[in-house]
């Protein structure tokens, strides 16, 4: 029972992990788009929009990278943060 455990805490890990790392190439390739349109029109790029899109990006990984390390520690115990450390 207990290797069931574990291995269910590790596969919720690892898509917590690839689900933030699809989520943030997501919101920088949305982003790029978006700042790229926006200086083909003005002629400048807001340092602003740039800073802000990074911290979404930030965001979009660690949330489910979080959310999959919170379930493999209830399920398995200390664990690392990355799920490829052991």
């Amino acid at each position: 029972m207990d290797n069931i455990e574990q291995r269910l805490g590790l596969v919720s890990h690892w898509i917590g992990f690839i689900t933030g790392i699809t989520f943030a190439i997501g919101i920088i390739h949305g982003g790029y788009l978006s700042v790229m349109h926006i200086y083909s029109i003005t002629g400048d790029i807001r340092a602003v929009y740039v800073f802000q899109l990074l911290l979404l990006a930030i965001a979009a990984f660690l949330l489910p990278l979080l959310l999959g390390w919170l379930i493999r520690y209830t399920l398995s115990g200390k664990v690392k943060i990355l799920p490829f450390q052991n």
